[in-house]
């Protein structure tokens, strides 16, 4: 026989209302959390360019010393062969110089590729082709002294973005704590239905679901003991990330 009900309905479950806030702190701390970490990975980019281009320069100069060294090794080998020729110096002199002379070719060779791998490095944090041509216009200077130690370790404590960070996740793991314990808290279900079997109005049907907690320990040695190791971890994370900056 055919079907005696034709049954079409569309329900929601709005959660307790102190669950909203709770899940509000939670994605709080997660978005300030990802901020710092936005800001930290673009200090780090920074730094690590400023690494390589300090690198890069070093191997520029470096290879003028090479071309200086190789000048002059080139310089005293002939003076040594004129020395040779004239009787004055034996022919192992001349060997020795001529020796020099290969090896500042070698390192002149070394360097070469040291200032090729600096280059496409320096073209990478900068999100250009690694075999992009690319000048210098700035020179090895040494930098003024550093201020203070201490003050520094002070704005290091309280501007560093790792440290941001892990300051903003307690806050939501304490939201997270709280939200578990609410595990028994009254859920609104809220329901409409109609037999399109049956002529007549449609049936609205209301109500309120109460969970109850038979087996309470799955949920004080599940999500609670859960919440709560969080909870701690980040607190030692806290100690040890302050000690490392100290550091």
């Amino acid at each position: 026989g055919g079907p005696t009900a034709k049954l079409v309905g569309a329900s929601i479950t709005v959660p307790f209302p102190d669950k909203f806030r709770l899940r509000g702190k939670l994605g709080t701390a997660d978005v300030r959390s990802a901020e710092s970490q936005g800001v930290l990975s673009r200090q780090l980019i920074a730094a690590q360019t400023s690494q390589t281009y300090d690198s890069l320069l070093a191997a520029l100069r470096r290879r003028r010393d090479l071309l200086e060294s190789k000048a002059l090794a080139e310089d005293f080998a002939k003076k040594t062969e004129a020395r040779f020729n004239a009787g004055d110096t034996p022919r192992l002199d001349v060997i020795r110089a001529r020796l020099d002379i290969a090896q500042a070719e070698n390192d002149l060779i070394v360097n070469d590729r040291d200032i090729a791998n600096a280059r496409a490095a320096l073209n990478r944090p900068l999100g250009r082709p690694l075999a992009a041509p690319l000048g210098t216009d700035d020179s090895l200077e040494v930098q003024p002294p550093l201020p203070d130690l201490a003050q520094l370790e002070t704005v290091g404590l309280a501007a560093r973005p790792e440290l941001a960070s892990l300051r903003a996740q307690p806050q939501g793991a304490g939201a997270a704590v709280t939200l578990a314990r609410e595990y028994w808290l009254p859920d609104f279900f809220v329901a409409l239905n109609r037999d399109y079997a049956v002529d007549g109005p449609a049936l609205f049907t209301t109500g309120i679901a109460l969970p109850i907690p038979v087996f309470f320990w799955q949920h004080s040695r599940g999500e609670i003991a859960e919440a709560r190791y969080r909870e701690r971890e980040l607190a030692a994370g806290m100690v040890d990330l302050r000690a490392e900056v100290g550091q």
